[in-house]
């Protein structure tokens, strides 16, 4: 019995050991918010953001903090001079965001948020962010229902994930230097789009004819029934004809001219012997 036991309370003990530290890592919502705080350079105009108190507190909430009674569900900290890095792994901890980070400061590459598989909502607009997106950045985001990356300075081609987001309902992307094709957004539910002001080419998709002209204008690379702007598909077609058929052309002008010379041919020798006929009965 006394065996029995000893074994028992080794093995609670070691289960303690291996839950312990799980629960004395896990992050408040505060702690989380503190450490994303610290990630900015200017961010005086967060000064409400102090140890000790809570950000959905019913007396004097957190700057920028929208709570869902107890819950951070929010956090909107647009035109607030914010600059600095955005520091994900704060945020990874809060589950179910919507974020804001419109006209402030912040540049360089897009941040990670890709990683925060429950993201809701991503506005950055009116900032000095720059670079190329990578293509599969949204694959993960399939809770992602609005993305505003307008006013900044984002390059290269349209992420084509984009198109995987079921649940999208805004894509406002205006104002970038994105270019190439307009990738395939076919969600029934994409209510707003705008992709003005970039350098985009091709013909506008199809299933886009119910957004207006606005949504496409600044792109002089782009045509379609959107724009008014025909994709001159009929000379294009004309084009690769008269391509195709430029060998067939050449064959056809060297016979003619080679049947032109044996018939010139031809009619000088008939002419020469007659004359020789002729010259004989003299």
């Amino acid at each position: 019995m006394a065996i029995i036991h000893v074994l028992g309370s080794s093995i609670f003990f070691y289960v303690f050991l291996l839950i312990f530290p799980v629960i004395t890592s896990s992050v408040s919502e505060s702690e989380a918010l503190l450490k994303l705080k610290g990630s900015f350079t200017n961010a005086t105009a967060l000064d409400s953001w102090r140890p000790g108190t809570e950000p959905c507190a019913k007396v004097k909430p957190w700057v920028g903090v929208i709570c869902d009674k107890t819950v951070v569900s929010a956090l909107r900290l647009g035109y607030l001079g914010l600059s600095g890095t955005i520091d994900i792994d704060a945020l990874a901890s809060l589950s179910g965001l919507s974020i804001g980070f419109m006209s402030n400061a912040f540049s360089g590459p897009i941040p990670e948020f890709h990683k925060m598989g429950a993201l809701k909502a991503l506005f950055l607009s009116k900032n000095q962010f720059s670079g190329e997106i990578p293509t599969d950045y949204f694959t993960n985001l399939m809770g992602l229902k609005k993305v505003w990356l307008s006013g900044n300075k984002f390059s290269g081609p349209i992420p084509s994930s984009l198109g995987k987001l079921s649940r999208l309902m805004e894509l406002h992307l205006e104002d970038n230097q994105f270019s190439g094709p307009i990738p395939s957004l076919v969600q029934q539910s994409l209510i707003s789009l705008d992709l003005s002001n970039n350098r985009l080419e091709g013909q506008i998709p199809s299933d886009m004819t119910k957004f207006p002209t606005n949504a496409f204008k600044g792109n002089s690379g782009l045509c379609g029934w959107n724009l008014g702007k025909p994709c001159n598909t009929t000379v294009q077609v004309a084009n690769s004809t008269a391509e195709n058929n430029g060998p067939r052309r050449t064959i056809f002008i060297c016979v003619l001219v080679a049947s032109a010379v044996v018939f010139l041919l031809m009619t000088a020798g008939i002419f020469v012997l007659k004359q020789g006929k002729i010259g004989s009965t003299w």
